[in-house]
């Protein structure tokens, strides 16, 4: 087994992606595994939704894993290995599982779920991340290596360890705020109008309101960052204030 120790320079990424997740508020989970690849050498990963019934859906995912998401919700998520009910048990005690506890590598090897699913993207090893908020598991994560490669080691095991709970909370608080940012601009847009401001305008300040950069604004609106910023001059000067406090105070005023 490779040393397992955890590195300084480990922990340097460790917090740099920290950091980073900490950021992303839209397109979490995009953006999440795109960080991981550029700071960690794990490079076929999924990310995974949950629906009502704990049942994991809708993976995106990079590399190698990519085509297979694709073709994970038509069919073979009902041959998953990994699948909610087939980890129940062993979550009560485990943040990560790996095929191992689950079967021995003989079983897997005969599953549909090796042979006719992670076989054609050239994939052997993985890991699964549930994620967690308390006892409600909100979405999942999936580690996987070729066949030539080594097994996840005991070093892997603490940095995904890491990553697990660090994922957890920014994806919870995504999530969060994506519902808060939804039902904010939904009543905004129906409630909160202020006269002297064009439709744009009165978009722009909604999603500040939520607690929206210029930049995400931009995104969201899907137009430039300049063209937010020249907005957001002409509605300091229209409401007369010359920050984005005294301009919500304003909007929640009129």
């Amino acid at each position: 087994m490779e040393n397992s120790l955890i590195t300084s320079s480990d922990y340097e990424k460790l917090l740099e992606m920290a950091l980073k997740l900490g950021e992303y508020r839209l397109n979490f989970r995009e953006n999440t595994l795109r960080t991981l690849t550029e700071l960690f050498d794990y490079q076929h990963v999924t990310f995974l939704n949950v629906d009502a019934d704990d049942n994991f859906i809708h993976p995106i995912g990079i590399n190698n894993t990519h085509s297979l998401c694709k073709l994970y919700d038509s069919f073979y998520r009902q041959c998953d290995i990994f699948c909610s009910s087939n980890i129940l048990e062993v979550m009560q005690n485990n943040k990560l599982i790996g095929i191992e506890q689950i079967m021995t590598f003989q079983e897997y090897e005969n599953t549909p779920y090796y042979n006719e699913f992670l076989k054609k993207g050239n994939l052997y090893y993985e890991v699964a991340l549930p994620l967690r908020k308390g006892n409600t598991t909100i979405g999942a994560m999936g580690f996987f290596r070729e066949k030539s490669k080594k097994n996840f080691t005991e070093k892997d095991y603490k940095i995904l360890n890491y990553i697990s709970d660090c994922v957890a909370l920014n994806y919870s608080n995504a999530i969060e705020f994506s519902n808060i940012q939804n039902s904010m601009t939904n009543k905004a847009a129906i409630n909160k109008k202020i006269p002297c401001l064009t439709e744009r305008e009165n978009q722009i300040v909604s999603l500040v309101n939520v607690g929206l950069s210029n930049k995400e604004i931009s995104k969201e609106l899907q137009i430039s960052f300049h063209t937010v910023k020249a907005h957001m001059e002409q509605i300091f000067s229209k409401l007369n204030v010359n920050n984005r406090t005294s301009m919500l105070y304003q909007y929640h005023q009129l």
